[in-house]
């Protein structure tokens, strides 16, 4: 079995690599500019490997002016093409709760945008995650984390649901995918807790610092004061963009909770 991973490098990447070399041998995927540094939209190596699967997870918070420049959109498009030279490949797309047709960030737009492209391809699978939950923490949960252990201000959101996936039932789900042993019908999947978690229980849950202050902050108005920080300093800021993610309901159109 010759597993491609794209985002090898990514907390998500490297978090699902080891779990993947034990069901065959993974390669990185990657594409290089001229300079040789990574883009998303740039021919990769995928062509000369020649995988049994494909597990796309590569994704770039890099600020892009319109939705027709976005190079996590074009990269997608380009990998998937190359990848669907083989007919027989399997490819796994890992997206995200944030990804629905009303998202407020870029990230999610981003994502609702690739999987609207995907939704043509018989062979891909998309699993939609959740905030990623692991033992050595990575990406937007260690930004929470601390959050949680400032001691001088924390600010409480208490409208912001946050749906966690253990790392290890992700894994799990891509595991099965990779040996045939899912429900090969069921190609959209959310793998997330059912029960979402107030992201101010989840701040206190990981509190480990003495707090002095909390100010409650409501969500519009967190969302107002961020929209005027982006437009004053031409920002596009990761944090700030996930904060937003959650700012709508979830979207589970004809999405199927893993149960794993």
């Amino acid at each position: 079995m010759l597993i491609a991973l794209t985002g090898a490098s990514g907390f998500v990447g490297k978090s699902i690599a080891p779990k993947l070399r034990e069901l065959g041998q993974v390669v990185a995927i990657r594409a290089l500019d001229e300079k040789g540094d990574y883009r998303l939209n740039q021919p990769s190596n995928l062509r000369l490997v020649k995988p049994n699967v494909l597990i796309h997870c590569a994704m770039t918070r890099n600020p892009f002016k319109h939705i027709d420049e976005d190079e996590n959109f074009l990269g997608a498009k380009r990998i998937i093409n190359e990848a669907e030279s083989n007919p027989t490949i399997k490819i796994i797309y890992i997206s995200s709760l944030s990804s629905h047709s009303k998202s407020l960030s870029k990230y999610g737009q981003s994502k609702f945008k690739i999987e609207e492209y995907l939704s043509e391809s018989s062979n891909v699978f998309v699993l939609r995650a959740g905030l990623i939950c692991a033992e050595k923490t990575g990406g937007f949960e260690s930004v929470l984390r601390k959050i949680a252990n400032t001691p001088f201000v924390l600010i409480s959101i208490s409208k912001i649901r946050l749906y966690l996936t253990p790392l290890d039932t992700l894994v799990d789900t891509i595991a099965a995918i990779v040996q045939n042993s899912s429900n090969q019908d069921l190609k959209r999947m959310i793998v997330a807790d059912s029960r979402p978690t107030l992201l101010t229980e989840y701040l206190s849950n990981h509190r480990s610092r003495f707090k002095w202050m909390t100010i409650e902050v409501s969500l519009a108005t967190l969302l107002k004061f961020i929209s005027f920080i982006e437009r004053r300093f031409c920002l596009n800021l990761a944090l700030f963009d996930s904060v937003k993610s959650y700012a709508t309901p979830i979207e589970p159109r004809n999405y199927k909770w893993d149960c794993r």
